[in-house]
């Protein structure tokens, strides 16, 4: 699929990010898949049956006049114009979406849009609907109930998101410019991602991006373990003889010695405090890479900007370079200047 392809489509079909999915009732949850500054804007829990999925976008000219929606399939609603858009459920008005706030529609519930603005407004439809589509944009939860995010970030220049999803992934530029897995995705395009990819603004201005996420199995909550039965009744009576009472303890002689005492305990060192314990997938110094990645490549995982270098440890891996090198390919430049001055910083005087 070409990454440039314009926005303003009706029901187009784009891409996918597959992941083995978690089983049902798995012992650790999987975190949530904003890193960083990121953040989830909206989420829902959507029902899937057995079969194909494939993400659907389509953006939606909103006016003062009650647009109705395909309420057939679940969908995030995202204002992305410059005036507010209203959204209308069965009963009334259910959300009011500013520019870059998005609600979540579950399957079935009537949705119309309208504005008051004179000069209209923009929505953007992104939804989760039955059916393969085009390749890479279908894709196979099967029988699940699941939650769905919408992450928001705003990317300023050499700032980084990692992405991580189980099942399905789709990325959305509004504005700006970003590099997915070295694919530039300009404003008003979208791109398919597969495994775990990192957004990397390179451009000089600020760059905003949604991701719509399929997330994990929603498992039932684990009943408590069962116990023994604990008897409160008191014994039945017996016709065994009482024992009898124990004689009285004599008072020791008085003596002038003082009582002996125990010597003091010499005295310890206090022990140190444990190092803090690292959530593998989260990201302690949000530098865009989670803590197990900067356990593998050697990184400070409390410090952005392990080697001083200018870059975060995220834009760091994103551009080729080592976390760990202030200047790695050895040329005298060091990997921040060769990235700000457009050259490649793992190979030496490469202009």
């Amino acid at each position: 699929m070409n990454p440039r392809n314009p926005l303003i489509v009706a029901s187009l079909a784009l891409g996918v990010l597959a992941l083995a999915p978690n089983p049902v009732g798995a012992a650790v949850d999987p975190p949530s898949p904003a890193t960083g500054h990121a953040a989830v804007v909206t989420q829902g829990v959507v029902d899937f049956a057995e079969g194909a999925f494939s993400w659907q976008l389509t953006t939606v000219p909103v006016t003062s006049a009650p647009t109705p929606l395909d309420a057939s399939a679940p969908a995030f609603v995202l204002s992305s114009g410059a005036a507010a858009v209203v959204v209308d459920g069965d009963a009334g008005p259910v959300a009011r979406l500013a520019p870059g706030e998005a609600v979540f529609r579950p399957a079935g519930a009537p949705t119309a849009l309208h504005t008051a603005a004179p000069a209209g407004a923009t929505a953007v439809i992104v939804s989760a609907a039955a059916g393969a589509g085009d390749g890479s944009a279908t894709f196979t939860p099967g029988a699940s109930t699941r939650d769905v995010d919408l992450v928001r970030d705003v990317l300023n220049t050499n700032e980084a998101l990692v992405l991580r999803a189980e099942v399905s992934a789709l990325v959305v530029v509004t504005a700006g410019e970003v590099s997915a897995g070295g694919v530039p995705v300009t404003a008003g395009s979208s791109t398919a991602i597969t495994g775990d990819v990192t957004l990397i603004n390179t451009a000089g201005q600020p760059a905003t991006v949604f991701v719509a996420v399929i997330g994990a199995t929603l498992g039932d909550v684990a009943e408590p373990a069962a116990t023994a039965p604990t008897d409160t009744q008191a014994p039945a009576a017996t016709n065994a003889p009482a024992a009898p009472p124990a004689p009285a303890p004599e008072d020791p002689p008085a003596t002038d010695a003082p009582p002996e005492t125990e010597p003091a305990p010499p005295a310890t060192e206090p022990e140190p405090e444990p190092e803090p314990e690292l959530d593998p997938m989260g990201d302690a110094d949000g530098d865009g890479l989670l803590n197990s990645d900067e356990a593998g490549f050697g990184s400070d995982p409390f410090d952005s900007d392990t080697d001083n270098d200018g870059l975060t440890d995220g834009v760091d891996r994103g551009n080729g370079c080592s976390p760990t090198s202030y200047d790695t390919d050895g040329d005298g430049f060091s990997d921040g200047s060769e990235v700000n001055a457009g050259t490649n910083c793992a190979v030496a005087n490469n202009g």
